[in-house]
């Protein structure tokens, strides 16, 4: 192994003192023959005059060798240390003083280590030679590190390489991957469950409207079932394929009812109070994302204190912005926990974190908003959830109100390969006034418009043979009239590359007489 600095260093310091003794004998003898005048005594003085040159020479190449090897150890990319047969630091290089920040020399090097990174230093100085990869210094620092002696002084070499920023890409690869996983597992469950909720969904939407009413509650809570299970399937959905929010002005007292009844938080044993400043306080957010984040906290919440409490909600203005309040009576939340609850995947905090993933939903959903969520213990007990948003204008007079037109009635053409969902489509769409018309494939259908007018076409996108898409293309070619009326549906997620209508599936009737009337509108 190469001689470190210090050894180099010394052994030009002995030769330098070998030379000063040369010289002073020299200069003794010099003395004595310049009393006596001894003629011989001139080739000492040229002697001496060569050695003094030597001398001179070689002290600028010893602080020449010093000055470069100092500069060589100090300014290397790793920590470098010298320690002696006892583990003690006897040097350090700048680089390791620097990150470090404390006094190295004569400090045990086992020291910079702690947990289960200190067994494994401790075999190393043992061993007096060896490599560990991924240990973690004092500090959270994660390293690689050498060990070998110095052969002849007695010392040994420790190189220590941060390896942390190389950890952390490790770790963002892993985090990428398990997205990438969750991307496919939110497709499969799209695939596997949206198509039959959306059958069960319309389907008692469809019975409510048809039994009397003593029998509508108990389906009523049905359909509430059906919408917990599409809110589960929508946070794989926002978590895999976030989409671009529609901003608009949207209410607080709106937003906090719909999420109350998606969260199922009423009635005993728990109980939700609302205080608003003002009925008509408004944010500017993405209604049905904003839904999805206070679903997601007032769920939090309940689970928190699923045996009985008040979960209370607070909105105000402060300057622009409008900050909402949920605040519980249940347990705390730890601290470890309480600083990265937001990040997906994170663990502890029972079930106040569960997996990581609706909260993680919510912290991306207020980004994408231009907003902020964040949560905090309360002094009196209990958690506080905070949402931080925009604060809508206020809304000019309204006009003087005008009956609202009879929604014109429609000819529908309905195009769903599973029987159940068609059946309910066909029947919900007559309920509401429309004439609809299903077939299960996209050649029958183009058998129907070449024989019937249509005002709409309904369509899934995953259809046997020919699918929804190439039916919309070969509308839009062989119909100009129904150029924007052709409403695609899937149970998939889609990444759709226009702004063609599409209505995500499990829906609702209101949400489908909404896409209509938003086709009808444009």
């Amino acid at each position: 192994m190469t001689e470190g600095p210090d050894e180099q260093i010394r052994a030009l310091q002995e030769q330098l003192r070998a030379a000063q003794e040369v010289i002073e004998a020299l200069s003794a003898r010099m003395a004595r023959d310049a009393q006596h005048r001894d003629p011989d005594a001139l080739p000492l003085h040229k002697a001496i005059a060569s050695l003094e040159n030597t001398v001179e020479l070689r002290t600028r190449e010893l602080a020449r060798s010093e000055a470069h090897y100092r500069a060589l150890f100090d300014h290397g990319p790793n920590l470098a240390f010298i320690i002696d047969d006892l583990g003690i630091i006897t040097s350090a290089n700048a680089i390791a003083a620097r990150l470090l920040d404390g006094e190295l020399l004569g400090m045990p090097l086992i020291e910079l280590f702690e947990g289960s990174a200190r067994d494994v230093v401790e075999d190393l100085l043992t061993a007096d030679a060896g490599e560990a990869d991924e240990i973690e210094m004092v500090g959270g620092r994660v390293v690689d590190i050498t060990v070998a002696p110095v052969p002849g002084f007695g010392h040994t070499q420790v190189i220590v390489r941060d390896v942390s920023a190389r950890v952390e890409l490790g770790r963002q690869l892993q985090h990428a991957r398990r997205l990438a996983a969750i991307g496919d597992l939110a497709a499969g469950v799209a695939h596997e469950i949206n198509n039959p909720l959306a059958v069960l969904q319309l389907g008692l939407t469809d019975l409510s409207q048809r039994v009397p009413d003593a029998a509508r509650a108990a389906i009523d809570e049905l359909l509430g079932h059906t919408r917990r299970i599409a809110r589960i399937v929508t946070n794989l959905r926002a978590f895999a394929a976030p989409e671009t929010p529609e901003r608009t002005r949207v209410e607080v007292l709106g937003v906090v009812e719909a999420a109350r009844q998606l969260a199922g938080v009423s009635g005993e044993p728990l109980e939700l109070t609302c205080t608003v400043e003002s009925p008509t306080l408004s944010v500017i957010a993405d209604r049905a994302q904003l839904e999805l984040v206070m679903v997601n906290l007032l769920g939090n919440s309940a689970r928190a204190i699923a045996g009985g409490g008040t979960i209370e909600v607070r909105a105000r203005a402060v300057d622009q912005r409008v900050l909402i309040q949920i605040l519980d009576e249940g347990p705390p939340i730890p601290d470890d926990v309480l600083e990265q609850m937001f990040t997906p995947f994170v663990s502890g905090g029972g079930e106040r974190v569960g997996t990581g993933l609706g909260l993680a939903i919510s912290w991306g959903l207020m980004q994408d908003n231009e907003g902020c969520v964040r949560a905090f213990n309360r002094a009196e007990g209990g958690v506080c959830f905070e949402l931080e948003l925009p604060l809508a204008p206020a809304l000019e007079p309204p006009a003087p109100a005008h009956p609202p037109d009879e929604p014109p009635k429609l000819r529908i053409l309905c195009v769903e390969d599973e029987p159940s969902l068609l059946r309910s489509l066909v029947r919900l769409l007559g309920l509401s006034g429309h004439v609809a018309v299903g077939v299960e494939t996209a050649e029958l259908g183009l058998e129907l418009l070449a024989s019937e007018p249509f005002d709409l076409v309904i369509s899934d996108v995953r259809l046997p043979g020919m699918s929804g898409d190439e039916l919309r293309r070969l509308v839009l070619e062989r119909y100009p009239a129904l150029r924007k009326r052709v409403l695609l549906m899937s149970g998939y997620f889609p990444e759709r590359e226009d702004a063609s209508p599409f209505l995500q599936k499990p829906f609702s009737l209101r949400q489908l007489t909404a896409a209509i009337e938003a086709i009808l509108a444009d």
